[in-house]
């Protein structure tokens, strides 16, 4: 407790602070907040500015964040002085917060401020110690971009702790970012900043005596350098930064035993891999923020992405006429994407505007294969370290510090494409393809390492990956190994293993699971359809289109589908007569699908014919069924209902539940769209189909079934039950991101809105499906297209031209998941 008189002198020096800065009470406690420490005004003038009979205790936290709040940007001649601050801190009773206070004053002012103090405990710290001479902390001549959000974790983390390590892949921006952080936190280290270079040291026994030629410490006769480091140390308050600590990694425990002894030094360093020793605290630096390439911004909203922002600041100091517009703005951003973000990357390219356009620089990395050519990213700055001259120096570097196992499976490892799991690693890297085990040791070498990423979401699998330029590099050393071909093929033969397991249980209970994972997998499956079709194994990438038939139609990717079997069908010599058939049905349903009802009718009965040569029961009832789909979408509804009842038929007499499925909901629509004589027949197909879909768990075939159900009573005039299908439909589609069915839901929901009087929002819920359409390059089918056209004559009819084109323009611009609750909303339910 302080005496009145103790608190008067508080209250008096306080509040000479205040007016000296023009500060109000409510301004000061804003600021303690910022501290951790919530006081009312009330409280705040209690303690420290009135009501001095009332004695209350300042506890430690209240005066420290005070004295923050009195000196944090402030003017200098108006803020809290040294002495004031060692004043507040004794008539506080509170002495032993001095090392606390000290590192907000300049070091000469505090210690003039304690040598006014009688006390023989309050000697300033290292009095007896003459100042350290520390070589200047490197100044980087261009600015650091992008980074600020990084540099204030990095600066929150290194006062919470006392060893930092900053971690990442080489060329990531590591040393810029703790000289950048060292130099904005020097103010808090009265004894000094020390950087250390240890680039150009291999033994780690010579990190010590670096360090000490540093610090300007001589060595001592007959001490070792631990002994003279701890002794020259002491307890000053100091910072050093360790850079390029990863050769001599080594070395960690000197470290750590250095800090153990020196309680207020403080370590931050950058590596490639982590210290692993007690106390260390780790950030991974990330690559530089990348704009979406899939919704572009505006050219003039690019810059503000901070690896768009770096590319242009390095592009005019090579070029000093390179400016960012609409031309080239797409290229620079893809440049950036292709490069991952990675600053050294992204400069490097950079450098090349003076020889080469963005789209030319762009066509060039990328080359005609779509892979990178790390020969292009060369010609840094001649002042750096020649590790960073070229980005396969760096990654040389890298590659250099693993052991040879290590560097097998990083070499092993770029056969993938985009992630993979632990399971495909096994399978497709193992030494022993016949017991397949994971390299525990090494897998965990290269995540120290940053050579490859680990990430794992909700419930799914931990995925590896490879940044693009890594990838590349693993490539080059892979070819050289001579182990390419082998693995290729192991990886071909394990994604088609994949995708066969996969699509037999698409039509089943656990088929979103599965849909997940080829969504995951594309990468992969893309690769190994590439590498197939190369190898001529046309059979195979046959097999593996025919598994992927049906992923590429529920999620969207039709045309990429239609890509695929055109060039696998281009070496119909070298298929079996069933691969063919198979292969010529599924381009068919594919072409129905994205509105080309004609070439799949010509395709189907190509297919048919082949079926019926090899009397194939299961293949003729397949393309029956594609071909009834062609014949409604061309208006012919009488063929159609009898390609489909041809087509049950036979799924009956096979007794394959998810096929019955299909040609019950095929057949259904088919009756559907012959009018309305047919609608009940139509839905006791639908309600046939629903049941036989609740008993084996295929939660898709619900939703189409309730989506054709939803569009069948809408036309009865059942708005109630409609909507309630096709809102339950919708939910679902959203789940498996089945945009094509979500486009057909919300044109069936916008009628019902239109038939409540709601024309605005059909017009939304239209324009989202036209949105969706776009996107997916997909044309309605013919048989669509009458309703489309009346449909939105309805709504133009209904709403004036200013009012339709901005809920157009609305409609247009929602996200899936934004347009689905819009819909939802609009239904009510």
């Amino acid at each position: 407790m302080h005496t009145p008189t103790e608190k008067q002198r508080i209250a008096a020096l306080v509040r000479q602070i205040l007016r000296r800065n023009r500060l109000s009470v409510v301004a000061v406690v804003g600021r303690m907040a910022g501290h951790g420490v919530d006081l009312s005004e009330d409280q705040f003038e209690n303690r420290f500015t009135l009501r001095v009979d009332r004695r209350p205790h300042i506890a430690p936290a209240e005066l420290l964040a005070l004295l923050h709040a009195l000196t944090e940007r402030l003017p200098a001649a108006r803020r809290c002085s040294a002495n004031e601050a060692v004043d507040l801190a004794l008539l506080s009773g509170l002495p032993s917060l001095l090392p606390q206070i000290q590192p907000l004053f300049p070091p000469a002012e505090f210690a003039a401020a304690l040598q006014r103090c009688p006390s023989p405990d309050l000697t300033p710290p290292n009095a007896l110690n003459p100042p350290l001479k520390l070589q200047p902390i490197p100044r980087p001549l261009t600015a650091m971009i992008g980074r600020d959000a990084d540099q204030a974790d990095v600066i929150r983390l290194l006062s919470c702790g006392r060893l930092l390590t900053l971690t990442g892949p080489g060329g990531c921006g590591k040393t810029r970012l703790a000289l950048h952080t060292a130099g904005a936190s020097a103010h808090a280290f009265p004894d000094g900043v020390a950087f250390v270079a240890l680039a150009d040291i291999a033994e780690p026994a010579l990190v010590l005596p670096t360090l000490a030629h540093a610090l300007s410490i001589p060595a001592a006769p007959e001490q070792p350098w631990p002994q003279v480091l701890v002794a020259a140390i002491a307890e000053r308050r100091m910072l050093l930064v360790l850079d390029n600590f990863e050769q001599v990694v080594a070395a960690a425990p000197a470290l750590s035993a250095l800090l153990n002894a020196c309680p207020n030094l403080q370590a931050l360093v950058t590596s490639r891999v982590t210290l692993r020793i007690s106390g260390e605290q780790q950030f991974v630096v990330p690559p530089l923020g990348l704009p979406p390439l899939d919704s572009p911004p505006p050219s003039h909203e690019l810059a503000q992405y901070p690896a768009v922002a770096l590319f242009c600041e390095r592009a005019r100091a090579s070029s000093p006429g390179f400016a960012l517009d609409v031309a080239n703005a797409a290229d620079v951003a893809a440049l950036c994407v292709a490069l991952d973000g990675m600053p050294l990357a992204i400069e490097l390219a950079a450098a090349r505007v003076r020889q080469f356009a963005p789209a030319q620089l762009h066509a060039y990395l990328l080359g005609e294969r779509g892979r990178l050519d790390l020969a292009l990213l060369t010609g840094g700055a001649r002042d750096l370290p020649p590790r960073q001259h070229t980005l396969r120096a760096t990654l040389d570097w890298s590659y250099q510090l693993l052991d040879l196992d290590s560097q097998a499976l990083f070499a092993h490892m770029a056969v993938f494409s985009g992630g993979y799991t632990a399971e495909a690693l096994a399978a497709v890297v193992a030494a022993q393809p016949e017991r397949p085990a994971l390299p525990f040791d090494a897998l965990a070498a290269l995540l120290d390492h940053h050579m490859i990423f680990a990430a794992a979401y909700a419930e799914e699998p931990m995925r590896y990956r490879m940044l693009a330029t890594v990838r590349e590099y693993a490539l080059e050393r892979l070819a050289e190994c001579g182990d390419l071909a082998d693995i290729q093929r192991r990886h071909a033969r394990y994604y088609l293993s994949l995708a066969e397991q996969a699509a037999s249980h698409l039509r089943g209970a656990n088929q979103a699971i599965w849909f997940r994972q080829l969504e995951a997998e594309q990468p992969n499956m893309r690769a190994a359809l590439e590498w197939l079709l190369g190898q001529a194994e046309a059979e195979l990438a046959l097999h593996l289109c025919a598994a992927l038939e049906l992923f590429w139609y529920w999620g969207g990717h039709i045309d990429e589908g239609v890509t695929w079997l055109r060039r696998v069908l281009a070496q119909r010599v070298a298929l079996s007569p069933r691969a063919l058939a198979k292969g010529i049905d599924a381009l068919a349903g594919l072409e129905w699908a994205r509105g080309y009802p004609h070439e799949a009718e010509r395709l189907a009965h190509e297919s048919l014919a082949l079926w019926r040569e090899l009397g194939d029961s299961q293949g003729i009832a397949e393309t029956l069924n594609t071909l009834g789909l062609a014949a409604e979408s061309l208006g012919d509804f009488m063929r159609s209902i009898t390609w489909h009842q041809e087509s049950l038929a036979l799924r009956r007499q096979i007794g394959d539940l998810p096929m019955i499925v299909v040609a019950l909901n095929n057949l259904g629509d088919a009756e559907f769209a012959a009018g309305p004589a047919w609608y009940n027949q139509a839905l006791e197909r639908f309600q046939e189909s629903l049941t036989i879909n609740h008993q084996i768990g295929n939660q898709r075939g619900i939703a189409d079934t309730l989506n054709s159900m939803g569009c069948v009573l809408l036309l009865q005039g059942d708005y109630a039950q409609a909507t309630t299908c096709l809102c339950d439909s919708l939910r679902t589609f959203q789940q498996f991101g089945n945009k094509l069915r979500i486009a057909y839901a919300l044109e069936y929901l916008a009628d019902i809105a239109l038939a409540h009087g709601q024309a605005a929002r059909a017009a939304r819920l239209c324009a989202t499906a036209a949105s969706l359409r776009t996107a997916l390059r997909v044309q309605p089918p013919p048989m669509a297209i009458p309703a489309i056209i009346s449909r939105n004559d309805a709504i133009g009819r209904l709403l004036d031209h200013a009012v339709l084109a901005a809920e157009w323009a609305t409609g247009m611009s929602l996200t899936l998941d934004q347009a689905i609750t819009y819909a939802l909303d609009v239904a009510g339910v």
